[in-house]
């Protein structure tokens, strides 16, 4: 027996074989007047059950809660029938609702000792979730509350919708048409609605649709409509309305069932010999406000298509804007670009816009038209970069070739400082000309403070005046840092002299490159430059140079004292220990002395002689130093 807050009070247990058993329980007379719970758990040693039964003690319990009729509806009517057991009398029951307007009050009537009928009560026309509390008053003043209970309400209505921010041109099959979409967002099966489609202001005042159509929508689903023009441009600036009604039940919300919006002619037909046109006969031109304009030559146009644009306010997007500074256009409040989306048409690369700038933009900067370009927002390196742009001075205008979809603006730039190319091979420095094997790793760092143009037809790799097969290198396709650009190139080298070029530019248009001369040979050698410093009191750098097709077997460096007595071999030291590779492969190398013996003592003042050797495929080179030490 647990009480209303579910915790145990009493347990007994029991043992018994076949079918049923009757076991009693007694409640004490200590146990709380109130819900009560009788809970019974057995097992047969290999399965176990448990069952419950909710009752009162001494004190009033809401056996059963009904409504008549059993599916309420919204708008409708509807009464609950409540069966109460009480030990004590009841004197009557309150049912209240809480309400978005308030709470409402509901009373109940008695039809007999247990049941209680509540007054009718009217859902909402919208009323999905009847929200309400039961107070039972007994006739001895005490108050038992069923509160925050919830009926769901079965609501089979449609729910029609219109959304005419979704409004829009869109290619279907060779033409443009207005698409949007309506919606029913109720839970009904298939129905039926009257959709009205109103061209202008006057149209709709008149009544006259170009679209009046019986629709049929599913529950929880949606339909694109289509309206084709002859001339796009009847478009151009009007006020569409939409209006969407159910042909049979009632709506469940009316609120979302017209609409209306000024539309913008934001897409237009690109066809062979006339370009852009919105009646496929006449050319035209896609205007953007007082500020520019796109167009596309259709003499040189192979396939037709469409292009759709949009006006952007580019303020967010100033990444890389230390040295690029947006131009204002004319007119124009904000700093704007216009986002274009090529559809079909072949080839893309002919539009052209053109952007009409404010002189006073200039002027009041002390800028120089000159440096004005066009520029894309590359959003897999989040830049602006520079394209193809010519800029009229005379009419304070700039043409932007549009290349590809995408955000395009002018800016002016005053960046001149081309990127910074840096080599490396095998892990060392290079400048403009070095020994290197066979098979080198060559790494290229590319540095710019404004931004790296990372598409393949901005970089490139040249081996003597040849494109790097793809195979032999590495360049990403995105960057973490847009300043910074890593190549990897592993080339194959036959023995003799090769170039290694590399060109780069950066999102402003400034050019770099940079040669390197690469020299491989097949010849074993070793070359030892000496000592520094000599003579000398902590340590000296010991510098030689391997010439050879590959690393070389092994190299050390051997220190002998004047009578011939061998004191320390060196073969790796503090700068080369995590790179064993280091002191065998071909190049200029330095090794460290640090003036110690094998056993880690300092060696006196005197003067000793250091033997580098090397070795490859049983050959042997070496060379003797003589190192004086002064402390």
């Amino acid at each position: 027996l647990a009480n209303f807050k579910n915790e145990p009070k009493i347990q007994i247990p029991f043992y018994y074989s076949g079918d049923s058993t009757v076991e009693e329980l007694i409640i004490p007379e200590e146990f709380p007047e109130d819900e009560a719970t009788f809970r019974v758990f057995l097992s047969d040693g290999n399965d176990a059950y448990t069952g419950y039964y909710e009752f009162a003690v001494s004190f009033p319990f809401l056996t059963s809660i009904v409504t008549a009729p059993d599916n309420p509806v919204p708008g409708g009517y509807f009464a609950f029938n409540l069966t109460v057991s009480s030990s004590d009398s009841i004197d009557h029951i309150d049912i209240k609702h809480n309400s978005s307007n308030g709470t409402v009050i509901y009373s109940t009537i008695k039809n007999d000792d247990k049941i209680f009928m509540s007054d009718s009560i009217l859902l909402d026309n919208n009323e999905l979730n009847f929200y309400y509390s039961i107070y039972i008053y007994l006739n001895n003043g005490d108050v038992k509350k069923y509160i925050n209970k919830m009926l769901s309400i079965d609501d089979n209505r449609p729910d029609f919708a219109i959304d005419v921010q979704k409004v829009k041109l869109a290619p279907y099959g060779n033409d443009l048409e207005l698409e949007f979409p309506v919606y029913n967002f109720g839970n009904s099966s298939s129905e039926n609605a009257n959709l009205k489609l109103y061209l202008g202001t006057d149209n709709y005042s008149q009544g006259l649709a170009a679209i009046d159509s019986i629709i049929t929508i599913s529950g929880n689903d949606s339909l694109k409509i289509h309206h084709s023009f002859t001339d796009l441009d009847e478009l151009r600036d009007k006020m569409i309305y939409l209006d969407i009604q159910p042909t049979a039940s009632n709506d469940r919300n009316t609120s979302n069932n017209f609409n209306s919006i000024q539309f913008t002619l934001n897409a237009a037909y690109v066809q062979q010999n006339i370009g852009i046109t919105f009646d496929k006969v006449t050319s035209d031109t896609l205007y953007l406000d007082e500020w520019g304009s796109i167009s596309v030559d259709g003499n040189l146009i192979t396939q037709n298509g469409f292009i759709n644009y949009k006006i952007c306010d580019i303020s967010g997007l100033q990444q890389n804007l230390t040295t690029i500074h947006p131009v204002l256009f004319n007119n124009a409040s904000a700093n704007l670009g216009v986002e274009i989306t090529p559809l079909q048409f072949k080839p893309d690369s002919l539009t052209k816009i053109t952007f009409i700038y404010d002189q006073e933009f200039f002027e009041d900067n002390e800028f120089s038209e000159d440096d004005t370009r066009g520029y894309f927002w590359n959003s897999q390196i989040s830049q602006w970069v520079g394209v193809e742009s010519i800029v009229d001075t005379f009419n304070n205008k700039a043409v932007v070739s549009a290349f590809h979809s995408g955000l395009y603006t002018i800016m002016h730039s005053n960046d001149t400082k081309p990127p910074v190319i840096e080599f490396t091979v095998d892990g060392r420095p290079l400048e403009t000309k070095s020994l290197v094997s066979s098979k080198p790793n060559i790494s290229i760092f590319i540095e710019d403070d404004n931004g790296i143009r990372v598409e393949r037809s901005y970089v490139q790799v040249l081996l003597n005046g040849n494109e790097v097969p793809a195979n032999a290198i590495f360049i990403p396709d995105s960057l973490n840092n847009p300043g910074y650009l890593g190549i990897k190139v592993y080339p194959q080298l036959d023995p003799g002299d090769h170039v290694l070029t590399v060109r780069v530019q950066d999102v402003n248009h400034n050019i770099s490159e940079k040669t390197v001369f690469l020299i491989v040979t097949d010849e074993f050698n070793l070359k030892v430059f000496g000592n520094y410093p000599n003579p000398f009191s902590d340590e000296t750098i010991i510098s030689y140079f391997i010439e050879n097709g590959e690393p070389i077997d092994d190299l050390e460096i051997k220190i002998y004292t004047v009578s011939g007595r061998l004191i320390r071999k060196i073969k790796n030291d503090i700068n080369t220990i995590n790179n064993p590779l280091y002191t065998i492969g071909i190049g200029y190398h330095e090794l460290i002395w640090d003036g110690k013996d094998e056993n880690g003592n300092q060696v006196a003042n005197g003067v000793y002689f250091a033997m580098v050797r090397a070795k490859y495929q049983g050959k042997i080179k070496k060379e003797i130093l003589k190192v004086a030490r002064i402390r």
